[in-house]
Protein backbone atom coordinates (compact mmCIF):
# COMPACT_ATOMS: atom_id res chain seq x y z
CA UNK A 1 0.00 0.00 0.00
CA UNK A 2 1.20 3.52 -0.79
CA UNK A 3 -0.02 6.71 0.87
CA UNK A 4 0.81 10.37 0.54
CA UNK A 5 0.04 12.38 3.66
CA UNK A 6 0.05 16.18 3.87
CA UNK A 7 -0.89 18.10 6.97
CA UNK A 8 -0.72 21.45 8.70
CA UNK A 9 -1.23 22.03 12.40
CA UNK A 10 -0.92 25.32 14.29
CA UNK A 11 -2.28 27.07 17.36
CA UNK A 12 -4.23 29.65 15.40
CA UNK A 13 -4.36 33.39 15.94
CA UNK A 14 -6.04 33.71 19.31
CA UNK A 15 -4.53 30.84 21.32
CA UNK A 16 -1.34 30.65 23.36
CA UNK A 17 -1.02 26.88 23.00
CA UNK A 18 -1.78 24.43 20.22
CA UNK A 19 -4.67 22.29 21.40
CA UNK A 20 -4.73 20.19 18.24
CA UNK A 21 -3.20 16.74 17.91
CA UNK A 22 -2.45 14.96 14.66
CA UNK A 23 -0.73 11.66 13.93
CA UNK A 24 -0.66 8.90 11.34
CA UNK A 25 1.31 5.75 10.60
CA UNK A 26 1.37 2.63 8.48
CA UNK A 27 1.26 -0.78 10.15
CA UNK A 28 3.13 -3.24 7.94
CA UNK A 29 2.04 -6.28 9.97
CA UNK A 30 -1.67 -5.61 9.58
CA UNK A 31 -1.21 -3.79 6.23
CA UNK A 32 -3.30 -0.78 7.21
CA UNK A 33 -2.86 2.94 7.74
CA UNK A 34 -4.35 4.95 10.58
CA UNK A 35 -4.81 8.68 11.08
CA UNK A 36 -6.06 10.72 14.03
CA UNK A 37 -7.11 14.35 14.32
CA UNK A 38 -8.09 15.76 17.71
CA UNK A 39 -8.98 19.25 18.88
CA UNK A 40 -8.68 20.07 22.58
CA UNK A 41 -11.66 22.05 23.73
CA UNK A 42 -11.04 25.72 23.06
CA UNK A 43 -11.83 27.90 26.03
CA UNK A 44 -11.40 24.97 28.43
CA UNK A 45 -8.43 24.38 30.67
CA UNK A 46 -5.84 21.84 29.55
CA UNK A 47 -7.41 21.25 26.14
CA UNK A 48 -3.97 20.46 24.75
CA UNK A 49 -3.51 17.79 27.43
CA UNK A 50 -6.84 16.16 26.56
CA UNK A 51 -6.04 15.91 22.84
CA UNK A 52 -2.61 14.45 23.60
CA UNK A 53 -4.18 11.90 25.96
CA UNK A 54 -6.41 10.70 23.12
CA UNK A 55 -3.40 10.48 20.82
CA UNK A 56 -1.44 8.52 23.42
CA UNK A 57 -4.33 6.08 23.91
CA UNK A 58 -4.48 5.42 20.16
CA UNK A 59 -0.72 4.91 19.85
CA UNK A 60 -0.62 2.57 22.83
CA UNK A 61 -3.29 0.26 21.45
CA UNK A 62 -2.93 0.51 17.66
CA UNK A 63 -0.33 -2.29 17.48
CA UNK A 64 -2.93 -4.72 18.84
CA UNK A 65 -5.14 -4.01 15.84
CA UNK A 66 -2.82 -6.04 13.59
CA UNK A 67 -4.15 -9.19 15.24
CA UNK A 68 -7.81 -8.20 14.93
CA UNK A 69 -9.91 -9.18 11.90
CA UNK A 70 -11.05 -6.10 9.91
CA UNK A 71 -14.71 -6.96 10.49
CA UNK A 72 -14.03 -6.45 14.20
CA UNK A 73 -12.29 -3.08 13.76
CA UNK A 74 -15.47 -1.17 14.67
CA UNK A 75 -15.35 -2.83 18.10
CA UNK A 76 -11.73 -1.76 18.53
CA UNK A 77 -12.47 1.79 17.40
CA UNK A 78 -15.29 2.14 19.89
CA UNK A 79 -13.23 0.59 22.69
CA UNK A 80 -10.30 2.96 22.04
CA UNK A 81 -12.49 6.05 22.29
CA UNK A 82 -14.18 4.72 25.42
CA UNK A 83 -10.83 4.06 27.10
CA UNK A 84 -9.60 7.54 26.16
CA UNK A 85 -12.79 9.13 27.44
CA UNK A 86 -12.44 7.38 30.79
CA UNK A 87 -8.78 8.44 31.10
CA UNK A 88 -9.49 12.10 30.23
CA UNK A 89 -12.53 12.31 32.50
CA UNK A 90 -10.64 10.73 35.41
CA UNK A 91 -7.66 13.08 34.96
CA UNK A 92 -9.99 16.09 34.92
CA UNK A 93 -11.77 14.95 38.08
CA UNK A 94 -8.50 14.51 39.96
CA UNK A 95 -7.00 17.90 39.12
CA UNK A 96 -8.67 21.32 39.59
CA UNK A 97 -6.38 22.73 36.88
CA UNK A 98 -7.77 20.22 34.38
CA UNK A 99 -11.42 20.44 35.43
CA UNK A 100 -13.67 20.58 32.39
CA UNK A 101 -11.01 19.67 29.84
CA UNK A 102 -12.08 17.69 26.80
CA UNK A 103 -11.32 17.02 23.18
CA UNK A 104 -12.97 16.10 19.92
CA UNK A 105 -11.50 13.33 17.83
CA UNK A 106 -11.83 11.55 14.50
CA UNK A 107 -9.90 8.32 13.88
CA UNK A 108 -9.53 6.71 10.47
CA UNK A 109 -8.26 3.24 9.51
CA UNK A 110 -7.69 2.25 5.88
CA UNK A 111 -6.73 -1.07 4.35
CA UNK A 112 -6.69 -2.06 0.68
CA UNK A 113 -10.44 -2.29 0.37
CA UNK A 114 -12.20 -0.41 3.15
CA UNK A 115 -12.00 2.63 5.34
CA UNK A 116 -13.38 2.85 8.87
CA UNK A 117 -14.07 6.13 10.64
CA UNK A 118 -15.00 6.75 14.28
CA UNK A 119 -15.56 10.17 15.78
CA UNK A 120 -16.78 12.19 18.73
CA UNK A 121 -17.42 15.92 18.45
CA UNK A 122 -17.02 18.08 15.36
CA UNK A 123 -13.60 17.09 14.03
CA UNK A 124 -14.39 16.01 10.49
CA UNK A 125 -13.40 13.50 7.82
CA UNK A 126 -14.15 13.84 4.11
CA UNK A 127 -13.78 11.51 1.14
CA UNK A 128 -12.69 12.98 -2.19
CA UNK A 129 -13.76 10.68 -5.02
CA UNK A 130 -13.94 11.58 -8.71
CA UNK A 131 -13.66 15.26 -7.91
CA UNK A 132 -16.56 15.17 -5.46
CA UNK A 133 -16.06 15.93 -1.74
CA UNK A 134 -18.25 13.77 0.48
CA UNK A 135 -18.47 14.27 4.27
CA UNK A 136 -17.95 11.02 6.16
CA UNK A 137 -18.79 12.48 9.56
CA UNK A 138 -21.54 14.65 10.97
CA UNK A 139 -20.88 17.17 13.74
CA UNK A 140 -22.05 16.27 17.22
CA UNK A 141 -23.38 19.76 17.80
CA UNK A 142 -26.34 21.13 19.68
CA UNK A 143 -27.65 22.56 16.41
CA UNK A 144 -27.70 19.16 14.70
CA UNK A 145 -29.35 17.67 17.78
CA UNK A 146 -32.17 20.20 17.52
CA UNK A 147 -32.43 19.75 13.76
CA UNK A 148 -32.79 16.00 14.16
CA UNK A 149 -35.58 16.48 16.70
CA UNK A 150 -37.35 18.91 14.38
CA UNK A 151 -37.18 21.63 17.05
CA UNK A 152 -35.70 24.21 14.69
CA UNK A 153 -35.59 24.68 10.94
CA UNK A 154 -32.48 24.67 8.76
CA UNK A 155 -32.85 28.42 8.29
CA UNK A 156 -33.03 28.99 12.05
CA UNK A 157 -29.98 26.79 12.53
CA UNK A 158 -28.00 28.82 10.03
CA UNK A 159 -28.85 32.07 11.81
CA UNK A 160 -28.15 30.74 15.32
CA UNK A 161 -25.18 32.44 16.99
CA UNK A 162 -24.45 29.37 19.14
CA UNK A 163 -23.94 26.93 16.30
CA UNK A 164 -20.53 25.85 17.62
CA UNK A 165 -21.84 24.40 20.87
CA UNK A 166 -21.03 20.69 21.07
CA UNK A 167 -23.41 18.00 22.25
CA UNK A 168 -20.69 15.39 22.62
CA UNK A 169 -16.94 15.31 23.37
CA UNK A 170 -14.33 13.08 24.97
CA UNK A 171 -13.78 13.68 28.67
CA UNK A 172 -16.89 15.75 29.34
CA UNK A 173 -18.85 12.87 30.89
CA UNK A 174 -18.05 9.46 32.42
CA UNK A 175 -19.51 7.75 29.35
CA UNK A 176 -19.39 8.65 25.68
CA UNK A 177 -21.29 7.56 22.59
CA UNK A 178 -19.02 6.91 19.61
CA UNK A 179 -20.34 7.22 16.08
CA UNK A 180 -18.88 5.22 13.19
CA UNK A 181 -19.15 4.73 9.46
CA UNK A 182 -17.37 2.45 6.99
CA UNK A 183 -17.29 2.05 3.23
CA UNK A 184 -15.21 0.74 0.34
CA UNK A 185 -11.94 2.50 -0.42
CA UNK A 186 -10.76 2.86 -4.01
CA UNK A 187 -7.26 3.39 -5.34
CA UNK A 188 -7.80 7.01 -6.45
CA UNK A 189 -9.71 8.08 -3.34
CA UNK A 190 -8.43 10.86 -1.10
CA UNK A 191 -9.35 11.38 2.53
CA UNK A 192 -9.14 14.76 4.23
CA UNK A 193 -9.67 15.59 7.88
CA UNK A 194 -10.02 18.81 9.81
CA UNK A 195 -10.66 20.17 13.27
CA UNK A 196 -12.45 23.46 13.74
CA UNK A 197 -10.70 26.48 15.15
CA UNK A 198 -13.75 28.27 16.51
CA UNK A 199 -14.20 28.67 20.23
CA UNK A 200 -16.23 25.70 21.47
CA UNK A 201 -18.02 24.62 24.60
CA UNK A 202 -19.61 21.42 25.80
CA UNK A 203 -23.36 21.24 26.22
CA UNK A 204 -23.73 19.19 29.39
CA UNK A 205 -27.47 19.35 29.96
CA UNK A 206 -30.65 19.46 27.95
CA UNK A 207 -31.39 22.71 29.76
CA UNK A 208 -28.45 24.31 27.94
CA UNK A 209 -29.70 22.98 24.63
CA UNK A 210 -33.15 24.36 25.30
CA UNK A 211 -31.73 27.89 25.31
CA UNK A 212 -31.05 27.49 21.59
CA UNK A 213 -34.66 26.73 20.69
CA UNK A 214 -36.78 29.32 18.97
CA UNK A 215 -39.68 27.02 18.23
CA UNK A 216 -40.40 23.62 19.73
CA UNK A 217 -42.05 21.34 17.21
CA UNK A 218 -43.22 17.92 18.38
CA UNK A 219 -42.04 16.15 15.28
CA UNK A 220 -40.77 12.61 15.69
CA UNK A 221 -37.05 12.30 16.07
CA UNK A 222 -35.27 11.98 12.76
CA UNK A 223 -32.49 9.50 12.10
CA UNK A 224 -29.60 10.79 10.04
CA UNK A 225 -28.15 8.79 7.17
CA UNK A 226 -24.92 8.02 8.98
CA UNK A 227 -26.78 6.39 11.85
CA UNK A 228 -28.71 4.30 9.35
CA UNK A 229 -25.44 3.35 7.73
CA UNK A 230 -24.06 2.27 11.09
CA UNK A 231 -27.06 0.03 11.76
CA UNK A 232 -26.77 -1.53 8.32
CA UNK A 233 -23.08 -2.16 8.92
CA UNK A 234 -23.74 -3.73 12.33
CA UNK A 235 -26.45 -5.92 10.82
CA UNK A 236 -24.00 -7.17 8.22
CA UNK A 237 -21.45 -7.95 10.93
CA UNK A 238 -24.07 -9.83 12.96
CA UNK A 239 -24.97 -11.93 9.91
CA UNK A 240 -21.33 -12.82 9.30
CA UNK A 241 -20.83 -13.70 12.94
CA UNK A 242 -23.89 -15.96 12.93
CA UNK A 243 -22.45 -17.82 9.95
CA UNK A 244 -19.23 -18.30 11.92
CA UNK A 245 -21.20 -19.61 14.91
CA UNK A 246 -22.99 -22.15 12.68
CA UNK A 247 -19.68 -23.35 11.23
CA UNK A 248 -18.20 -23.79 14.71
CA UNK A 249 -21.25 -25.81 15.76
CA UNK A 250 -20.82 -28.12 12.77
CA UNK A 251 -17.11 -28.46 13.52
CA UNK A 252 -17.85 -29.46 17.13
CA UNK A 253 -20.22 -32.18 15.93
CA UNK A 254 -17.58 -33.48 13.52
CA UNK A 255 -14.97 -33.61 16.30
CA UNK A 256 -17.35 -35.47 18.60
CA UNK A 257 -18.11 -38.05 15.92
CA UNK A 258 -14.55 -38.53 14.68
CA UNK A 259 -12.90 -38.91 18.08
CA UNK A 260 -15.82 -40.43 19.98
CA UNK A 261 -15.50 -37.84 22.76
CA UNK A 262 -17.42 -37.77 26.02
CA UNK A 263 -20.54 -35.85 25.06
CA UNK A 264 -20.99 -34.64 28.64
CA UNK A 265 -17.54 -33.10 28.84
CA UNK A 266 -17.23 -30.78 25.86
CA UNK A 267 -15.23 -27.59 26.44
CA UNK A 268 -15.10 -24.56 24.18
CA UNK A 269 -12.37 -21.96 24.78
CA UNK A 270 -12.34 -18.62 23.03
CA UNK A 271 -10.15 -15.54 23.24
CA UNK A 272 -11.32 -12.03 22.27
CA UNK A 273 -13.62 -12.46 19.26
CA UNK A 274 -13.49 -16.19 19.90
CA UNK A 275 -14.89 -15.60 23.38
CA UNK A 276 -17.74 -13.51 21.96
CA UNK A 277 -18.62 -16.31 19.53
CA UNK A 278 -18.31 -18.95 22.26
CA UNK A 279 -20.85 -17.12 24.41
CA UNK A 280 -23.21 -16.80 21.44
CA UNK A 281 -22.89 -20.43 20.38
CA UNK A 282 -23.84 -21.63 23.85
CA UNK A 283 -27.20 -19.84 23.50
CA UNK A 284 -27.91 -20.61 19.85
CA UNK A 285 -27.01 -24.28 20.37
CA UNK A 286 -28.01 -25.10 23.98
CA UNK A 287 -25.78 -27.70 25.66
CA UNK A 288 -23.78 -28.43 22.52
CA UNK A 289 -20.86 -27.55 24.80
CA UNK A 290 -20.94 -28.18 28.53
CA UNK A 291 -18.35 -25.61 29.49
CA UNK A 292 -17.27 -22.29 27.99
CA UNK A 293 -13.97 -20.58 28.78
CA UNK A 294 -14.29 -16.94 27.63
CA UNK A 295 -11.03 -15.01 27.81
CA UNK A 296 -10.90 -11.26 27.11
CA UNK A 297 -14.34 -11.20 25.51
CA UNK A 298 -17.87 -10.18 26.37
CA UNK A 299 -21.49 -11.14 25.73
CA UNK A 300 -22.64 -9.31 22.63
CA UNK A 301 -26.43 -9.11 22.94
CA UNK A 302 -26.68 -8.43 19.19
CA UNK A 303 -25.40 -11.98 18.66
CA UNK A 304 -27.91 -13.78 20.86
CA UNK A 305 -31.23 -15.48 19.99
CA UNK A 306 -34.45 -13.66 20.82
CA UNK A 307 -35.43 -16.36 23.29
CA UNK A 308 -33.22 -18.46 25.57
CA UNK A 309 -33.76 -22.14 26.23
CA UNK A 310 -34.60 -22.96 29.84
CA UNK A 311 -32.68 -26.23 29.46
CA UNK A 312 -29.23 -24.63 29.21
CA UNK A 313 -26.85 -26.18 31.72
CA UNK A 314 -23.59 -24.80 30.35
CA UNK A 315 -21.05 -23.49 32.88
CA UNK A 316 -18.87 -20.47 32.19
CA UNK A 317 -15.36 -19.35 33.11
CA UNK A 318 -14.96 -15.65 32.30
CA UNK A 319 -11.86 -13.48 32.69
CA UNK A 320 -10.60 -10.13 31.43
CA UNK A 321 -7.66 -7.73 31.69
CA UNK A 322 -8.28 -4.58 33.70
CA UNK A 323 -6.30 -2.46 31.23
CA UNK A 324 -7.55 -4.10 28.03
CA UNK A 325 -7.10 -1.60 25.18
CA UNK A 326 -9.13 -3.57 22.63
CA UNK A 327 -12.26 -4.60 24.54
CA UNK A 328 -12.92 -2.44 27.64
CA UNK A 329 -13.18 -4.33 30.91
CA UNK A 330 -16.56 -2.69 31.59
CA UNK A 331 -18.02 -4.69 28.70
CA UNK A 332 -16.78 -7.94 30.23
CA UNK A 333 -18.08 -7.03 33.69
CA UNK A 334 -21.61 -7.22 32.34
CA UNK A 335 -21.17 -10.94 31.65
CA UNK A 336 -21.54 -12.17 35.21
CA UNK A 337 -24.79 -10.34 36.08
CA UNK A 338 -26.17 -11.40 32.70
CA UNK A 339 -25.42 -15.08 33.39
CA UNK A 340 -26.50 -14.80 37.04
CA UNK A 341 -29.85 -13.42 35.94
CA UNK A 342 -30.36 -16.54 33.80
CA UNK A 343 -29.39 -18.81 36.68
CA UNK A 344 -26.31 -20.12 34.85
CA UNK A 345 -23.26 -21.18 36.86
CA UNK A 346 -20.27 -18.94 36.18
CA UNK A 347 -17.10 -17.46 37.62
CA UNK A 348 -15.59 -14.12 36.65
CA UNK A 349 -12.09 -12.83 37.39
CA UNK A 350 -9.85 -9.95 36.35
CA UNK A 351 -6.11 -9.65 35.94
CA UNK A 352 -3.82 -6.58 35.64
CA UNK A 353 -3.03 -7.08 31.95
CA UNK A 354 -4.11 -5.69 28.59
CA UNK A 355 -5.62 -7.71 25.77
CA UNK A 356 -3.92 -10.96 26.71
CA UNK A 357 -3.79 -13.84 29.18
CA UNK A 358 -1.71 -13.50 32.36
CA UNK A 359 0.12 -16.59 33.70
CA UNK A 360 -2.13 -16.55 36.79
CA UNK A 361 -5.13 -16.48 34.45
CA UNK A 362 -3.84 -19.54 32.60
CA UNK A 363 -3.38 -21.59 35.76
CA UNK A 364 -6.78 -20.45 37.03
CA UNK A 365 -8.79 -21.69 34.03
CA UNK A 366 -6.57 -24.80 33.81
CA UNK A 367 -7.66 -25.71 37.35
CA UNK A 368 -11.28 -24.89 36.47
CA UNK A 369 -11.14 -27.29 33.53
CA UNK A 370 -9.49 -30.07 35.54
CA UNK A 371 -12.23 -29.88 38.15
CA UNK A 372 -14.78 -30.68 35.45
CA UNK A 373 -12.99 -33.55 33.71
Amino acid sequence: MEFRVEHECNKGVFKDTNEDAFAWNYNSVGDFMWMLVADGMGGHQAGDIASQMLLREVKNSITQLAGVAPKSWPLWLEATFIMANQAIYKAAEQSPQKKGMGTTGVLLIINKQHLYVAWVGDSRAYLLRDGQMKPLTRDHSAINYLLDKGSISAKEAEQCESKHLLSRALGSKPEVEVEQVSQTFEKKDYVTKECKKQKQNIVHKKKSINTLKNNTNKNSEKKDSITKGNKKHKSKIAHEEKESIDKIAIFIDEIKAKYNTNLNKTFLLGFSQGAILSYSLSFFYPNKVNNVIALSGYINTDLLPNNFSKEIKTQYYCSHGTVDQVLPVDWARNSKPFLDNLGLQNVYSEYPVGHGVAPQNFYSFKTWIEERL
